[in-house]
């Protein structure tokens, strides 16, 4: 396989294929391992999907050619990272040697256990953080534990995708010599048309404090007003490395 395409919404778990339910982990079916995948559930599981007890991964990653790629197409809306990441920039701008503290908020998605997973800390507060510090938090338990990067992983090659935190909005105009009329791609929203929902902040802290480099090839390129968006970023979709 060249090119594995996923096209859907996804969550932070990974593309929602059909809106199911893992039963098992809700604890709602009785399994002799929790590991195992639900045969019933039919949406991504980064959680479950590229453990051994589900895939066998030597077998997997044989069926992609070499210098495959995948694209997951949807978002990774999980408010807690683009919450936290705004944060950052916030508490660190104009400061020679930032160093800060998160603070939960309830429009985070999480619970303060989960918070204090991801950042440590006590209280409302995460952990004290210098800006490349919060990087390296970010990458280990965001980056690190997305979809893409564990379908990067088994398969051995190339993916691309959203970021922790980032959504997706549809293009305006199917692709350039489409015949579906109604096939519309997704992109990271971002530039002067989407001012109100931009995410260009957030993909420029990943660029810039986490090295992450954005797809950019003509493949995969926007068909809206290129005046609306950031050359920089593409579609907003991320690179993510075996």
């Amino acid at each position: 396989m060249i090119e594995l395409h996923i096209f859907s919404h996804s969550f932070a778990e990974g593309p929602i294929l059909v809106n199911s339910a893992d039963l098992i982990t809700l604890g709602l079916v009785r399994s002799d391992n929790r590991q195992k995948r639900d045969r019933f559930d039919r949406d991504g599981r980064v959680t479950k999907d590229f453990l051994d007890v589900n895939l066998d991964v030597a077998n997997f990653s044989s069926k992609f050619a070499p210098g495959a790629i995948s694209v997951i197409w949807g978002c990774d809306v999980f408010s807690f990272w683009r919450i936290a990441i705004r944060q950052a920039i916030a508490k660190s701008k104009g400061t020679s040697t930032p160093s800060f503290r998160i603070e939960f908020s309830t429009d985070m998605q999480l619970g303060l256990t989960d918070f204090h997973t991801f950042l440590g800390g006590s209280g409302n507060f995460s952990d004290l953080f210098t800006t490349a510090e919060f990087a390296s938090r970010v990458r280990s338990k965001g980056i690190e534990f997305t979809y893409m990067k564990g379908l990067a992983r088994a398969s051995g090659n190339l993916v691309i995708g959203a970021l922790p935190g980032t959504s997706g909005n549809y293009d305006e105009k199917p692709p350039k010599g489409s015949t579906l009329k109604s096939l519309q791609l997704m992109h990271v929203p971002q530039g002067r048309r989407e001012d109100a929902g931009s995410l260009t902040d957030v993909m420029r802290f990943y660029k810039d404090k986490l090295t992450i480099r954005f797809e950019l090839s003509t493949k995969l390129k926007l068909n809206d007003d290129p005046g609306d968006f950031d050359r920089n970023f593409g579609r907003g979709y991320g690179s993510f490395d075996p």
